[in-house]
């Protein structure tokens, strides 16, 4: 099965499952893409006193789990792409953007109906 998850949040909560999620997918055999977006793009900085979502998505990078941050949304925060926070864009109906450790191009394809 191939997953594909928009993390839109900096909640260290939802992060850190939704990267669990991730995690136990790919340990299951199954392919995992991530795209950080809009609040999502401060997800690697989070911390809390009991959850390790940073600790979550380190592994998922390591496990090859596929990681891209909207570019914009780093550039509204001054934020810097890292190895946690590989630079992607959104251009019109389609983006190209390298995927993470340069293994290639992905295609995303955002809603045409403004209003879903």
């Amino acid at each position: 099965m191939d997953l594909g998850i928009i993390v839109e949040t900096n909640d260290p909560e939802k992060v850190w499952n939704g990267f669990r999620l991730a995690n136990t997918a790919i340990e299951d055999g199954h392919s995992v893409e991530t795209f950080l977006l809009g609040d999502g793009v401060e997800a690697p900085d989070l911390e809390h006193p009991k959850l390790n979502p940073h600790g979550a998505i380190r592994k998922y990078t390591l496990n090859d789990g596929e990681l891209l941050a909207c570019g914009t949304c780093m550039d509204s925060r001054d934020l810097e792409a890292d190895e946690l926070r590989p630079r992607g864009s959104i251009k019109g109906n389609s983006a190209s953007t390298p995927t993470h450790r340069g293994r290639g191009v992905k295609r995303v394809t955002p809603c045409s109906n403004p209003n879903n």
